[in-house]
């Protein structure tokens, strides 16, 4: 393979008898193998991680609902936007999960269609983890403006 990097794509050979039809697809097994326990241990994080917001956040709302935190219904109001926020934490735990499992069926199978499969998995990770990042950077972006506007009209009004 030469260092050129307008050569066209070259495919390396995958076989489907678990076998290593090449050296470098052994190599790439290889890392992906050594990738998958880490995943694995992400997706499991988020998931906890998801838990213990979700119990916070119900932990709030029942707070502010006896009455044991003082600002009454900002508490239950920051329990909902926690529990929202764990909903967002369970989808790409989900994705991960399944990059995973697709890992594992990739370095037992060795097929293109494993192969495919769990890189489409990762895919599917990346693009929820982008289009979140826009979402995420877009609200920044308002809370911006209006935390400006309200300065100004308090500036204006004191």
């Amino acid at each position: 393979m030469s260092d050129n990097p307008y050569q066209a794509t070259q495919f390396m050979a995958v076989s489907s008898d678990g076998g290593g039809a090449d050296p470098k697809l052994d190599r790439a097994v290889s890392m992906l193998h050594q990738t998958k326990p880490w995943v694995r241990f992400i997706s499991v994080m988020m998931f906890i991680g998801s838990a213990f917001m979700v119990l916070g956040g119900l932990f709030m709302m029942v707070g502010s609902a006896t009455g044991a935190f003082a600002g009454g219904g900002f508490s239950a109001v920051l329990g909902g936007v926690y529990i929202a926020m764990a909903l967002f934490y369970i989808i790409p735990a989900v994705f991960l999960w399944k990059y995973a499992d697709r890992i594992a069926l990739f370095v037992r199978e060795r097929s293109t269609g494993a192969l495919a499969s769990a890189l489409e998995a990762q895919k599917s990770f990346w693009k929820f983890v982008g289009i979140l990042m826009l979402v995420v950077m877009a609200i920044y972006a308002v809370a911006i403006v209006v935390a400006i506007f309200g300065g100004v009209v308090g500036l204006m009004a004191g």
